[in-house]
C-alpha cells in the first residue's frame, strides 16, 4: 500500500492512496479490497479532521511511535529547509517556532 499526502494550503491535503497486489481477483475481489480500505479512511477521517492541524515542526510536546517516523523525518526536513533559507516557522494565530535547530528523533 502507497499513500501520499501533499499540502495543498494551510489546512487542506491531497491524498492518493493506491495497493500492489500479490494475489488474483479471484483469490480476494477488489471490491472487497476496497470495502475494508474504505473502513480503515473512514475510521481515520474522523481522528484526523478532530485533531489539531497546526503541528509545531519542533515536536514538542509529543510522544511518538515507529509508525510515526515519516511523519517527523519529513518536519525534521522541513525545519532545515526553512533554516537554510532564513526563514522560521509561523504557526496559525502569528506564533513562532524558536527551537534550534532540526529535531532528532529517535525511534
Amino acid at each position: 500500500m502507497f499513500t501520499s499526502a501533499t499540502p495543498i494550503d494551510d489546512e487542506n491535503s491531497m491524498i492518493v492512496q493506491f495497493v500492489f497486489r500479490n494475489d488474483t481477483e479471484e483469490q480476494v475481489p477488489a471490491t472487497e479490497i476496497v470495502a475494508f480500505d474504505r473502513k480503515v479512511t473512514i475510521e481515520d477521517k474522523f481522528i484526523l479532521e478532530s485533531t489539531d492541524p497546526d503541528v509545531p515542526l519542533d515536536g514538542a510536546g509529543e510522544l511518538n511511535m515507529p509508525s510515526d517516523k515519516p511523519g517527523l523525518i519529513m518536519r525534521r526536513k522541513m525545519r532545515a529547509l526553512l533554516q537554510m533559507h532564513g526563514e522560521t516557522e509561523v504557526r496559525a494565530g502569528g506564533s513562532v517556532s524558536d527551537a534550534p535547530g532540526p529535531v532528532a528523533v529517535a525511534i
